[in-house]
């Protein structure tokens, strides 16, 4: 059974992987970009007002039409006895898809 995860590099192109199930490998390090929403109650016009964006770094650990998510930490052994001793993902950052502008790869274990 193969389950497949795609993202979007800088040039639009979707990038794909695909990883065996069954036999836990370690997930793909990705760069999110991400717009997020802003608001000013004060007396700014809209002229002034922009949408941030930003960059955030992690494990993919997720990905559906719906959000991307994405670990900033790995417990190789799970050490806090989460997951019958296998590598736990933690720091769980969830990115709804209409914010985000681009996921790209950044290493790959897989090869």
């Amino acid at each position: 059974m193969v389950a497949n995860l795609s993202c979007v590099g800088p040039d639009g192109a979707r990038l794909d992987s695909a990883r065996a199930t069954g036999e836990e490998e370690e997930k793909e390090i990705v760069r999110v970009q991400w717009m997020d929403i802003i608001s000013h109650a004060d007396w700014t016009t809209h002229d002034k007002v922009t949408c941030p964006v930003f960059e955030s770094i992690g494990w993919l650990v997720h990905k559906d039409e719906k959000e991307i998510k994405i670990a900033t930490t790995l417990d190789r052994h799970d050490g806090l006895g989460e997951n019958d001793g296998e590598p736990t993902y933690y720091g769980i950052t969830s990115f709804p898809s209409g914010c985000v502008l681009t996921c790209t790869p950044l290493y790959n274990h897989g090869g």
